[in-house]
């Protein structure tokens, strides 16, 4: 009865499954609770029943889907992560907490993989729930999909090893993401305790669940706690800590105590590390232990008292921009005025967070004397004597929309006063989403936006065509801005003129304040002119076939296997009638597969139906998706920085890793002659560990420094300062850095580091060595540095011997590896592969969802994911991925955190734009992370259409152009034992 009354539900409803409520009551269920395709059920110690199922999935919805209309299933239990469809085959484990309640799907497998062996069918009635062993038909479910597990030997049922994210956790085991159980005791290396729900984990798994789980990534951490409440803590916002059980020193945190430990990877909220051990370094207050009473006011009276004004101060109240339009720039004044009878001093103004779309100008005085002026404006602040005003210019730069309100401080001697400062930003592309009649709604803005497109550029209107969507939705959460070609720099390249003449940041000196709006013209003059490079490609009179698939049509198209015009899916034609007038419109056909002379295009269901085979015009449009990633990367430009895109001086940072000491020689009596110093190639008298070369000059010692007689203590000849502990003294200065226990010798140099340390790689040459050392100590960071020779040198296998070190000896490290091809990215999986050193689990092979799988080599296609998989936000948390600089782009669209990536590698540097390189250094360096860039700024740059784009810049490399900043030129006189080049930041072999 519940059942039929669910279907007449259903069909008042309507078929559009998009409109359903996800948050539905649970299935009906019969009155014995015995329901078609289920088992005997077993009942457990809290009252709920739990039974094995099989069945047919019935109905699908946005976020969950009914089998045999009676068990509701979450698509979140579905192991694989994949959404079913309708009449597919599936089985499981459902559970309902009483009898008066429907049955809830705990773990579901879709039947429609080829599996192994005959499956059993099951009617145990002791189904267990989750965290129990995984059966054979879950685990080839799992094992046939990218959902983490990745099969070594699909044949025989070996141990896999995979990633994922623990879903559920107790004391006595739990289960990783994707259904794999796991007892506590085969984890290692999470401190104390067992892991918990969000910690991402590397595991070896089998049928019966996994034999080993460890950390996907461990981290050293020291900083202060800001955040305590309860059993939770935060350490410098970025470490999650429990207070009372991770300490291991007695007395509870507070805010302020300075702490350090070890932390593994773990999403606990908008954290992404989390504390498995914990050390107070020193407290915030040693003399106040236990219960602490405050008298500190509630929220509410301390924001009354902090907007009051004070001392016959008065500020203007209140302080609202209003309505802003997205990117735009406004300003409000603040006016202050003492109406009081003593003076008071207006030390500073300021706005109290630091994530904020304001900025505050200085305060200024308001007085038609300036001698006066000078006098009340001193150097710790404004005298505002009595009946004296002053103002302060409010800067908005909208660009978060949405409504914000933030609070500013005017802060006196002795007293503050707060305003709220409130603004709406909003996007001009709302009034697109408008509400609108039900009917054809998302029909008629499609056309709408394709119909402006088209006037752009053929002022005509479009029926738009049909998009080739990936296989599955992408789980993106932001979209490209639009970027659109501004029209003065479109006419004017039709009519042939200089850019230069509407953007005279073309020919101003590049600089960061000009970075955006030369680069940002630079790629609009490039597209205009891809543009019109395309048009001479358009057909006339052309004829298209119906495709045996129905769904397409079939375009022949002249010069295609020459890449004339260059076409690949995603890719549109706008197509008009031969015969029509100029009024009639054109169809939108989008390109949804290539073909060694015709291309496959998709257009609107009704021009597809009535096309007869007549002849057409066609004019072929690219598309702008990865100029669009281009102008994002330009537009995070500021926050890369200067110390990365302009670098002026080096600030030397501490080691990431520091090898260990070369072992003491073996003191033998009588048993070996001894050693001269001379024979030892050690310098007489040094006694600083450093070694020198036999033939150097007198003085100049192996690591490209000289060492001058009778100059000033720390001042060393090459004009850097030696500061012990952190800090520098003129931007050029050298940290030498002492951690807790025996003081570690410097990053060694080529001479120092076979002593002490293992390369994977035994045919590295000296020059490689030192650079893969530099490279894994990083002290140059956030400042990229740079491996450059001509063809053959090895640098591909230097930096390949490098990531290799930095997967092995930083285990909290994550590495996005980017080329500007799809050939170079492919050749360092195999080298990558080849070493014998990386799985499936520890890397990935990221790919655009157009490539072609004929095109990808047999033995990169184990490591491959698409941007439209299930498995893409599990894949990320690999610590290697391997992508083209222009596909990486999709990544930054997840909402990763600024410092997902710690390292990014950018082989054959000098073949892209500067643009291209900025969209993966754009994903780590803000986070103060290492870039290298190898490759040759003496080869040929990247391809350009312009010569307007080429003469002003685009065509120049970011390695190109760092190399010919004073930074990365050569030095003679200060290395001459490395080439010339400073070894914190180049290497050329």
């Amino acid at each position: 009865m519940l059942s039929a009354l669910y279907r007449l539900t259903q069909y008042i409803l309507g078929a559009d499954n998009t409109d359903q409520d996800g948050d539905v009551k649970e299935a009906s269920k019969g009155e014995s609770g015995q329901c078609h395709g289920l088992g005997g059920t077993s009942q457990s110690g809290d009252g709920a029943e739990y039974v094995s199922f099989s069945g047919k999935v019935t109905s699908v919805f946005s976020h969950y889907a009914m089998i045999n209309d009676t068990i509701y299933c979450a698509f979140e239990v579905i192991f694989g992560g994949r959404h079913p469809h309708i009449g597919d085959q599936v089985k499981g484990q459902a559970r309902r907490p009483h009898d008066d309640a429907g049955w809830r799907a705990t773990q579901l497998t879709v039947l429609d993989e080829p599996c192994w062996d005959e499956p059993t069918p099951t009617s145990d009635s002791s189904a267990p729930p989750d965290g129990q062993r995984v059966d054979d038909d879950t685990w080839r479910h799992l094992s046939s999909t990218d959902s983490g597990a990745h099969a070594a030997d699909d044949d025989d049922g070996e141990p896999r090893e995979l990633i994922g994210q623990v879903t559920s956790a107790d004391p006595l085991g739990g289960a990783i993401e994707g259904g794999v159980a796991y007892a506590a005791s085969v984890c290692a290396g999470f401190g104390a305790g067992p892991p918990v729900v969000g910690d991402w984990v590397r595991a070896t798994a089998t049928r019966g669940g996994a034999t080993c789980v460890a950390p996907l990534r461990r981290r050293a951490y020291q900083g202060k706690v800001t955040f305590v409440q309860g059993s939770s803590a935060r350490v410098d916002d970025e470490v999650a800590a429990e207070a009372t059980t991770t300490c291991e020193v007695g007395g509870r945190l507070r805010v302020g105590d300075e702490v350090g430990g070890l932390a593994v990877e773990s999403s606990q909220g908008r954290l992404t590390w989390r504390a498995i051990s914990m050390n107070r370094i020193s407290s915030s207050n040693h003399d106040r232990p236990g219960i602490v009473v405050t008298t500190t006011p509630l929220k509410k009276s301390f924001l009354g008292e902090l907007l009051r004004n004070k001392e016959g101060v008065t500020v203007t109240s209140p302080l609202e921009f209003g309505t802003v339009e997205l990117g735009r720039t406004v300003y409000l004044t603040a006016w202050i005025q003492n109406e009081g009878s003593t003076e008071q001093m207006l030390l500073r103004c300021r706005v109290t967070t630091t994530l904020t779309q304001l900025t505050i100008d200085s305060p200024k005085i308001i007085s038609t004397d300036p001698k006066q002026v000078e006098v009340l404006a001193q150097e710790d602040g404004i005298a505002l004597l009595p009946g004296g005003i002053c103002y302060v210019n409010i800067i908005c730069h909208a660009t978060d929309v949405g409504t914000a309100t933030q609070t500013l401080l005017f802060e006196f001697d002795g007293f503050k006063i707060g305003r709220r400062v409130g603004v709406t930003v909003r996007d001009p592309s709302e009034s697109l989403l408008a509400p609108q009649p039900r009917a054809d709604r998302g029909r008629r803005e499609r056309a709408r936006d394709a119909q402006q497109r088209f006037d752009e550029k053929h002022g005509g209107w479009v029926v738009p065509g049909q998009r080739p969507l990936p296989a599955k939705a992408r789980p993106f959460l932001a979209r490209l801005g639009r970027w659109p070609v501004p029209g003065d720099l479109r006419q004017g390249a039709l009519r042939g003129e200089d850019p230069a003449t509407q953007r005279s940041c073309l020919r101003a000196p590049l600089a960061l304040r000009n970075f955006g709006d030369r680069f940002h013209a630079l790629l609009h003059v490039e597209e205009i002119v891809s543009e019109m490079e395309m048009r001479e490609n358009d057909l006339r009179d052309a004829t298209m076939t119906r495709h045996h698939d129905n769904d397409t049509l079939a375009l022949a198209v002249p010069g295609l296997a020459e890449g004339r015009p260059s076409l690949m899916l995603g890719d549109k034609a706008l197509v008009t009638e031969g015969a029509a007038g100029a009024a009639a419109p054109a169809y939108e056909g989008y390109v949804h597969a290539v073909r060694q002379e015709e291309v496959l295009l998709a257009f609107h269901p009704s021009f597809q139906r009535e096309y007869a085979g007549g002849a057409v015009d066609v004019a072929f449009v690219c598309s702008r998706a990865q100029t669009q990633r281009h102008h994002e990367a330009v537009a995070r430009a500021p926050l890369v920085g200067a110390a990365v895109l302009f670098p002026q001086r080096l600030t030397v940072s501490m080691p990431l890793y520091v090898p260990p000491p070369p072992p003491p020689p073996v003191r033998c009596r009588r048993a070996a002659p001894r050693v001269r110093r001379a024979e030892a190639g050690l310098s007489p008298g040094m006694d600083d560990g450093r070694t020198k070369v036999m033939g150097s000059p007198p003085g100049i010692m192996a690591d490209g420094r000289t060492k001058v007689m009778g100059s000033p203590p720390g001042i060393m000849a090459d004009g850097r300062t030696k500061v012990m502990g952190p800090g520098t003294a003129d931007g050029q200065a050298e940290v030498t850095w002492s951690p807790p226990g025996p003081v570690a010798p410097a990053v060694p140099d080529a001479t120092t580091a076979p002593h002490s340390f293992e390369f994977f790689n035994a045919a590295l040459n000296s020059r490689q060595r030192s650079a893969v050392v530099r490279m894994l100590g990083a002290q140059s960071r956030p400042t990229p540095y740079v491996l450059f020779g001509p063809p053959g040198t090895g640098k591909t296998i230097t930096i390949v011997e490098a990531m290799l070190q930095v997967l092995s000896r930083l285990p909290s490290t994550r590495i996005l590896v980017c080329t500007p091809s799809n050939s170079a990215a492919d050749l360092i999986v195999q080298r990558l592969h080849e070493s014998g050193r990386v799985t499936t689990a520890d890397m990935v092979r990221y790919m655009a969802f157009q490539r072609s799988d004929e095109t990808v080599p047999d033995d990169v296609r184990d490591y491959c994911v698409r941007c439209d998989d299930d498995a893409l936000t599990c894949a990320v948390r690999r610590r290697l991925v391997v992508s083209t600089c222009g596909s990486c782009g999709t990544l930054a669209a997840l909402g990763l955190p600024p410092d997902h990536f710690t390292h990014v590698f950018v082989d054959e540097a000098g073949q892209a734009t500067e643009p291209e390189t900025l969209i993966p250094i754009a994903m780590a360096a803000p986070a103060g992370g290492q870039v290298v860039l190898s490759g040759d700024p003496m080869q040929l740059g990247p391809v350009l259409r312009s010569p307007f784009a080429k003469t002003y810049g685009l065509e120049t490399s970011l390695l190109e152009r760092l190399c010919q900043r004073p930074l990365y030129c050569r030095d003679e006189s200060r290395f001459a034992n490395h080439g010339s080049y400073d070894p914190l930041l180049v290497t050329k072999l």
